[in-house]
């Protein structure tokens, strides 16, 4: 176990800020004992079975990949518009960022970041909604999203240290957010968004990329904000 929490610690080293590597590492810890424990009572549970069960098609596997299916779309709806707008365009349409950067007047590197935060946020969201999880306190949020994101100064601003140290919540919600492990969470928000139902792709095809003005002083188009 100890050797498995410096190594997990090792791994996400570069995502969270000094002070909050000793929390990280007693988050680790204390579910690596939980997963020990558990798995040490499933075996005396069923110590007493001598045949395995049968292989074949696991019917949890579709339950599991409805769910996930399910918490995506509910973390899509969370997001801001312009946010869902700009990563169903990079991710569905495959639309490079630089497109995208000449089409709404800004920078590739602009366009980059904002990806960036909207990924972090589909995380959160989408791990809040596959475990139905309601946050305890508001600060909650900006640490999970500073851990999300991968922002050390901005795990130092909101104390994320601290917070996962006095946070059951949030500390069983860190390790897949900083590991990004599917097994441990399904949180691979971007291939999923390639797997999804109709829904999705029908709500793409009716908001198609608005062609924003080229020429300077031309009126540029601005993406709604009626959702947050």
């Amino acid at each position: 176990m100890v050797q498995e929490t410096l190594a997990r610690l090792w791994a996400a080293r570069w995502r969270l800020e000094r002070g909050a590597l000793l929390g990280y590492g007693v988050v680790v810890a204390r579910n690596l004992v939980t997963s020990a424990e558990r798995q040490d009572a499933m075996r005396e549970r069923h110590a007493h079975r001598l045949a395995d069960p049968p292989a074949g098609a696991d019917p949890a596997a579709d339950v599991l990949a409805e769910e996930e299916r399910t918490a995506l779309l509910a973390a899509l709806a969370e997001l801001r518009e312009e946010d869902r707008q700009l990563l169903v365009a990079h991710e569905v349409r495959r639309v490079d960022t630089g497109k995208i950067a000449a089409e709404e007047g800004v920078s590739p590197g602009a366009v980059a970041a904002r990806l960036a935060r909207a990924r972090a946020r589909l995380r959160v969201d989408h791990l809040l909604a596959l475990r139905r999880t309601e946050l305890p306190t508001p600060r909650c949020r900006p640490v999970l999203d500073a851990l999300s994101l991968g922002d050390r100064r901005r795990q130092r601003s909101v104390g994320a240290a601290e917070h996962l140290l006095s946070c059951p919540a949030c500390a069983g919600l860190a390790e897949p957010l900083l590991t990004r492990r599917r097994s441990l969470t399904a949180l691979a928000p971007v291939p999923l968004l390639l797997a999804l139902p109709g829904r999705l792709w029908s709500w793409a095809r009716v908001h198609p990329l608005p062609a924003a003005a080229s020429a300077r002083g031309r009126s540029r188009w601005r993406w709604p904000s009626r959702w947050r």
